[in-house]
């Protein structure tokens, strides 16, 4: 079967131009049209382009609270807004991107190769958390998210890093490089390595 262009064509420009707020707006509009057609929303799914099966995964975990096709689909999660969540969930490949997490979501939890670009991390949020690869990069960080987490190779590159964040963090090789930091405490925080 055929994805339905449109939406698939609307993803691609809202993710390629890094366009968090209309990609928000879709996954809004969404929820209300499949608040009572859940069973609808997992067959379009298999239907869509990678981008937009990530999107409806997003859809999905907003009305049901299951991570299941976030975890399973490559750009799962695609801007979800997760306010709470399992500890020690694995997200990898394209998951995330461009995703709202707080409160304590993705505490004790494992981002690998580009999970979480341009993503938006407050309050507790991946406490405790394993970051490896470029997971993370081009993301913003605010109060006290990444308290005590382990972060190696590339990951958070190129972030914009606000408050308290990455508190008691364990560093190495390239992480947290080329960071903005709004905050003039933060680089001790990210500058401490294992």
């Amino acid at each position: 079967m055929e994805c339905d262009q449109s939406l698939t064509e609307s993803v691609s420009l809202a993710y390629n131009s890094h366009n968090r707020e209309q990609i928000k707006d879709f996954i809004e509009a969404l929820r209300i049209a499949y608040k009572n057609g859940i069973p609808d929303l997992r067959i379009r799914m298999s239907m869509e382009s990678e981008k937009a099966a990530g999107l409806l995964s997003s859809v999905y975990l907003a009305l049901t609270n299951d991570f299941g096709p976030v975890l399973e689909l490559p750009f799962g999660g695609l801007g979800a807004i997760i306010k709470s969540s399992p500890k020690g969930l694995v997200f990898k490949d394209q998951q995330l991107h461009f995703a709202t997490i707080s409160g304590n979501a993705l505490q004790a939890s494992e981002l690998r190769g580009t999970a979480f670009y341009f993503g938006l991390a407050t309050r507790s949020s991946l406490w405790y958390a394993r970051c490896f690869d470029d997971a993370g990069a081009f993301a913003e960080y605010r109060n006290s998210a990444l308290r005590g987490s382990v972060n190696k190779d590339r990951a958070h590159s190129y972030c914009k890093l606000f408050d308290f964040v990455a508190m008691k963090s364990y560093n190495k090789d390239e992480a947290f490089s080329n960071p903005e930091c709004v905050s003039k405490h933060v680089e001790k925080f990210i500058r401490r390595r294992c």
